[in-house]
């Protein structure tokens, strides 16, 4: 069976375990914690399903719907001649009308620019997760599509293809406008401009937004890949084109995020394609964060992307703020929604390489991966520096630099640890923490309140053999069978969270209420870092 292991290596990696013995180890004796059985296979951990009626089918599963936002898409290739790209010997104009006066737009006209990464066409009501017994869950509900091939431009007669969107018009009106702006780099400009012309929506481009334009620049926290700013975006992203004023209509002084990437002015082939990579998965991720475009920092000369924000903060923020009511069912859901982000980053050829609860964000009740392409900086490996968070790496990056889908699996595992204890792995101090027992075995303890079979997938994820850890898509079917145990009569499986749900609760009534300036080190430390290799561990 294939579990998601890319490449070739002339021999699996396979390290041995390392007795270590508690006395020698010290302020490390959590480490010495090693897998002395090896994890049992997928089909061990979920009881064999029994066929149930219809009519007695899907009554009491474990979660209710309420009404949340959600549209959907159409999503046609396009071509355009290779006249709407810039040429190197085309005259840039900045002229002094660059910001005309354009329509306000208010919050009820725009529901939502922070999620929903699909070059989405419509708002559409889907639903969103209550915890426990007391109706569907989200994804057995689909939203019926609304065809917009009954709608008609106002300015070629044409059918739309998204809300107030022409493509062709539009793609029309973005060239028109080239002359208007500029990053002074010839290969990003292209980038800007062929996400422009080829839009079938607002949702799906990105622009070139001019420093100037960001006012109440606050710092927020400073990572492997750069430094983290909030701002307020003045004129804020496109909604449509207004044919009576011939200009954008914009959602103005609008919340984003910029990230600066250090080095990125002199690593741009890098950057490009990162960008790149970026727009191809935002047209077909929809829990991905949402890029409006990018910008220079003035001081450094480094590019910044844009982005929106998401209001409830990274995962490991989320799950401190709302430990009592974080249950199992919405866990195993936000579970699901990484793993199905992450099947289709792998079905399409990239791996994430860098992926912790801190980059992973949480909008309401959307879990939105980010920082996707953002460790361009990975080259460095062959120099003996990786970028990470060190509990998140696994031990065949640790060992030699090399990176696999299944490496993005291992990850994965620490997250799971991460959202049943509510504890970072390894919870002691990142400076204490010596990868050499990561490489040869030694994994966090069981949580508390914790399923059995949660424990086995887990200990299946952070397996030493790469090759032995199941991929991105059987975990989401894994997942889902345990959010619909009720329903599919995996009674063990149910009972056991229901257990557990019980037993977290008593936890939760026994713990002491916490202030978040206490975990502002903690999450300044817990950050992706250049890490030294070297080839130092190979001898061991």
């Amino acid at each position: 069976m294939n579990l998601g292991y890319q490449g070739s290596l002339d021999e699996p990696f396979q390290p041995q375990p390392v007795e270590v013995s508690e006395k020698k180890l010290g302020k490390r004796s959590f480490f010495n914690r090693r897998l002395s059985d090896q994890p049992r296979l997928i089909k061990d951990i979920i009881p064999k399903q029994v066929d149930r009626p219809t009519d007695n089918y899907g009554n009491i599963p474990w979660a209710e719907p309420v009404e949340t936002n959600y549209y959907s898409t159409r999503n046609e290739p396009v071509d355009y001649p290779s006249s709407y790209y810039r040429t190197r010997n085309e005259s840039v104009d900045h002229p002094a009308n660059y910001y005309r006066t354009q329509n306000e737009f208010t919050k009820s006209d725009w529901q939502s620019t922070t999620v929903h990464n699909h070059p989405y066409t419509r708002y559409q009501k889907s639903q969103e997760i209550k915890p426990w017994d007391e109706g569907k869950t989200s994804d057995e509900i689909l939203p019926k599509s609304e065809n917009f091939s009954l709608e008609l431009c106002i300015e070629c007669q044409k059918p739309l293809s998204g809300m107030k969107w022409c493509r062709s018009c539009n793609a029309e009106h973005f060239h028109q406008q080239t002359s208007k702006w500029t990053s002074w780099r010839l290969g990003l400009d292209n980038v800007i401009i062929e996400t422009q012309i080829a839009a079938n929506n607002a949702h799906s481009l990105y622009e070139w937004i001019p420093f100037e334009d960001f006012d109440h620049i606050t710092y927020l926290a400073k990572g492997g890949f750069g430094t983290v700013y909030k701002a307020t975006w003045k004129r804020g992203p496109i909604i449509h084109w207004d044919p009576n004023i011939k200009n954008w209509t914009r959602f103005r002084n609008h919340e984003v995020i910029l990230k600066i990437i250090n080095g990125s002015q002199t690593n741009l082939d890098e950057f490009i394609n990162q960008l790149t990579a970026h727009h191809k998965f935002s047209t077909i991720v929809g829990h991905l964060l949402r890029c409006f475009g990018i910008s220079r920092w003035e001081d450094t000369g480094d590019f910044i992307i844009v982005t929106s924000c998401a209001k409830d903060g990274n995962l490991r923020q989320y799950m401190r703020k709302n430990s009592k009511r974080f249950t199992w069912i919405e866990r195993l859901v936000t579970l699901k929604d990484i793993a199905k982000c992450l099947e289709i980053i792998h079905n399409t050829g990239y791996v994430h390489c860098d992926l912790h609860t801190g980059n992973i964000l949480r909008h309401g009740s959307w879990t939105i991966i980010s920082d996707l392409g953002l460790t361009w900086r990975q080259d460095s490996a062959s120099m003996g520096e990786i970028l990470g968070v060190l509990p998140f790496m696994p031990p065949e990056i640790l060992y030699d630099g090399q990176y696999f889908s299944a490496s993005d699996i291992y990850s994965f595992a620490m997250i799971m640890y991460e959202i049943a204890s509510g504890e970072i792995p390894f919870n002691n101090s990142i400076q204490d923490i010596d990868p050499v027992f990561i490489i040869y075995g030694s994994r966090p303890g069981p949580p508390p309140a914790t399923p059995p079979c949660y424990i086995e997938l887990m200990k299946l994820c952070w397996d030493s053999n790469p090759k032995k850890r199941p991929t991105a898509g059987q975990l989401v079917r894994i997942l889902d069978d345990w959010i619909h145990s009720k329903r599919k009569q995996l009674d063990i499986i149910y009972n056991s969270f229901q257990n557990a749900e019980l037993e977290l609760n008593y936890i939760n009534y026994s713990k002491e209420p916490v202030d978040e300036k206490d975990y502002t080190h903690i999450d300044e430390t817990y950050t992706s870092k250049l890490i030294s290799i070297k080839g130092r561990y190979r001898s061991f």
